[in-house]
């Protein structure tokens, strides 16, 4: 089955979608979506995804410059807190290819924390181009490569620019020991 799709105008969680165009096929057990364009709140999401339904796993690569503000009733509630300690004057540039293992089908309400979050890969680059501030910390620019295994996060080449200066870091961070290190 190969399909074509447009939606405009939806509303669902929470979320206002003002054009969504997709495209992509089902060859059983795979299920592709070859080209997902989204207009969300003036800005835009381009992605393409894959699930192996039999095993349940799923690839996507996107890139977005969407405010993950304005997805926040969509996002779990454990969100919502860190989301309101970061603002910034343009939302973020992201990019990225993610690989995660979804649930068994059979679930009704998984715990995504401790099925899901395991399995997620995930090697990106995020920008904020134009600053922004986190707890009232002011920035004047940000950007770093952004990689997730095994629930370590790893951002490699952390650079912030601030009107005094610029920093750049190393971080790693180790969900599951709490271990951190920074150089």
């Amino acid at each position: 089955l190969d399909w074509d799709g447009r939606l405009r105008g939806a509303q669902a969680h929470g979320l206002q979608v003002e054009d969504l165009v997709c495209s992509g096929n089902w060859r059983a057990p795979e299920l592709t979506i070859t080209n997902l364009q989204a207009g969300l709140y003036q800005q835009h999401l381009s992605a393409n995804a894959g699930l192996d339904v039999a095993t349940r796993a799923l690839s996507l690569s996107f890139v977005s410059d969407v405010d993950p503000h304005a997805l926040e009733p969509a996002l779990p509630e454990e969100t919502h807190s860190t989301l309101a300690d970061i603002s910034w004057p343009q939302p973020p540039k992201l990019k990225g290819d993610l690989m995660v293992v979804l649930p068994a089908w059979t679930n009704r309400e998984p715990n995504w924390r401790n099925e899901v979050q395991p399995t997620l890969r995930l090697q990106g680059e995020v920008k904020l181009e134009r600053g922004g501030a986190y707890r009232g910390v002011e920035i004047s620019a940000l950007q770093s490569h952004v990689a997730c295994s095994n629930r370590v996060w790893h951002l490699p080449d952390l650079t912030i620019l601030r009107p005094e200066g610029m920093l750049e870091a190393v971080i790693e961070e180790d969900e599951r020991t709490g271990d951190f290190y920074a150089r």
